[in-house]
């Protein structure tokens, strides 16, 4: 018969005490509730504050139906070539840009007009009267000069050839916010899951404590485990509360309300898995306090910067555009995107957390093979 005083202790329970002594010494912890929420919740303020603003250039769809020889889409086109029309051309299906319009990802939509008594059709979307005015201005400009150019000099009194029927569809106006919160949700949950992981490890690596602790019957499963339950907990709380100011202040799009917000939080939890894991893996690599923030920087700054977290990265190299879009940071800053903006359901951006996935499977598979308590 065992002797009860030497039994095994339940790992579930040495977990969930672990998880809860961690996460009140968190909580307890000026400096991290500092960067875990003050420092958050003031950048949301400040991108909150921030208008809707946009590109120099206006972004016209271009309808794949649309008459590529049509006159004034020529002009256009020549026109953007040369730098003299501020025109970016967005090429897709009607479907497509009727989409990205009522999103206002797009100003306006390029389509063949119904009538045939004018040279080009316009689409826009009374969600984004700012787009709608700037394309307008663009055509209506420049049909007027391919009236002019054609028959000013043969008959000044002639009408103009050259016209734009107009037609629109309802959408809704987004902010800066709206683009912003998500990656800022996104980065967020990125450093708490390897800041946060990775220096108490360190410290507790280089005090010996560690070492005490697997002296004991506790598994490092299960100290790492509680450690991740913790976090999770502020983690949930972080996002609660960023979207409640990015709603409830400035009007933070939740496209499907609850249930968004629902799924925000799931997705959420693959996002903190996947970077814990890392965090772990940088804990173990690192040889001491001094060499963890280089490591840390080299893990988070590219993500930062070519994921499109906080800005839109159309404008780099494709090269540089493939290598960050498949970061783990513009995953998770995506997926919460198509769901808060697009509307989008768990089901529909599964390729996101699939992705998410498997960065945490190459994660936790490295941070097992260097672990070390000492």
């Amino acid at each position: 018969m065992t002797d009860q005083r030497f039994s095994t202790p339940n790992q579930w329970r040495v977990m969930l005490g672990i998880a809860r002594y961690s996460l009140l010494a968190i909580l307890r912890n000026k400096t991290s509730l500092f960067f875990n929420f003050i420092l958050p919740i003031v950048l949301v303020l400040v991108f909150g504050s921030v208008g809707g603003g946009g590109t120099n250039k206006a972004k016209i769809g271009i309808d794949s139906s649309l008459n590529q020889q049509n006159a004034v889409y020529q002009a256009l086109k020549q026109g953007a070539e040369a730098g003299q029309i501020p025109v970016e051309f967005i090429d897709g299906s009607s479907d497509e840009l009727e989409k990205k319009l009522s999103q206002s990802k797009v100003d306006a939509i390029l389509i063949n007009p119904t009538d045939a008594t004018t040279s080009i059709g316009l689409k826009t979307s009374n969600g984004n009267p700012t787009g709608k005015a700037t394309a307008e201005n663009i055509l209506r400009g420049t049909t007027s000069q391919l009236s002019i150019a054609t028959y000013q000099e043969q008959n000044p009194n002639l009408r103009p050839s050259f016209a734009v029927q107009d037609s629109e569809i309802s959408g809704r106006s987004f902010k800066t916010i709206d683009y912003a919160l998500p990656g800022l949700i996104a980065f967020s949950l990125l450093a708490l899951a390897t800041f946060g992981i990775a220096f108490p490890f360190i410290t507790m690596r280089e005090t010996l404590v560690l070492k005490r602790i697997f002296a004991t019957t506790v598994r490092p499963l299960t100290f790492i485990a509680s450690q991740g339950i913790a976090r999770s907990v502020v983690a949930m709380l972080q996002v609660v509360v960023l979207l409640g100011i990015g709603v409830y202040v400035f009007d933070f799009s939740l496209s499907n309300g609850f249930v968004t917000l629902f799924d925000m939080i799931i997705i959420a939890f693959f996002g903190l898995a996947a970077f814990f894991g890392f965090g772990v893996l940088i804990a173990n690599v690192a040889k001491d306090e001094q060499s963890a923030p280089v490591l840390l920087n080299i893990f988070n700054l590219p993500q930062f910067i070519l994921t499109g977290a906080f800005f839109p990265t159309e404008s780099f190299p494709k090269a540089l555009q493939l290598i960050g879009d498949n970061l783990p940071l513009a995953y998770l800053a995506n997926a919460l995107r198509k769901v808060s903006i697009e509307g989008a359901s768990l089901f529909q951006v599964w390729p996101y957390l699939l992705g998410l996935t498997a960065w945490a499977a190459v994660a936790y598979i490295l941070a097992a093979k260097t672990f070390r308590s000492e």
